[in-house]
């Protein structure tokens, strides 16, 4: 009986290092802050928007969006979360990205138009490209194929 106890306890010792060790590599949180301010069409936008990103699992993760987008006179409240996939692209540091789900919070005011035009441009379902690359032990590039996005800072848990 001892044996069969300590076999089953070295079994789930061996399957809870295993799977630490395999989830512990792949997960990600970071936190960046997203401001700018955007002349376009006789219109003024300034953004202000943290993003909190969180990779849990090696092929899944999602961006929380919070703060506020102003244009012209008139401010618009964000709380919002992607959800996403992730998919090997083949390219060194690429990955291939899908939004799979997207939660507006009943507090969000932000109009669908603005939101694609000068936020994120991409549609739940629309495939995409995007590079992360480390710039030093804690901080994170993540850029489009030609355009950087945002500069994220890691999280220790």
């Amino acid at each position: 009986m001892k044996k069969i106890i300590t076999s089953l306890l070295c079994i789930v010792a061996l399957c809870g290092y295993f799977y630490y060790h395999y989830y512990g590599k792949s997960s990600l949180r970071c936190d960046a802050q997203s401001i700018a301010h955007i002349e376009q069409d006789n219109t003024e936008i300034e953004l202000n928007l943290h993003n909190n990103i969180i990779v849990t699992l090696p092929d899944e993760g999602f961006i929380s969006m919070v703060g506020s987008v102003k244009q012209d006179d008139k401010e618009y409240l964000v709380s919002r979360t992607l959800h996403f996939t992730i998919k090997s692209s083949g390219l060194k540091n690429n990955h291939r990205l899908e939004i799979i789900r997207e939660e507006i919070d009943k507090r969000d005011e932000l109009p669908e138009g603005l939101w694609l035009k000068y936020i994120f441009p991409k549609s739940t379902g629309v495939e995409f490209y995007s590079e992360a690359r480390k710039l030093n032990k804690n901080a994170i590039l993540f850029q489009s194929l030609s355009n950087p996005q945002l500069v994220c800072v890691l999280v220790e848990n």
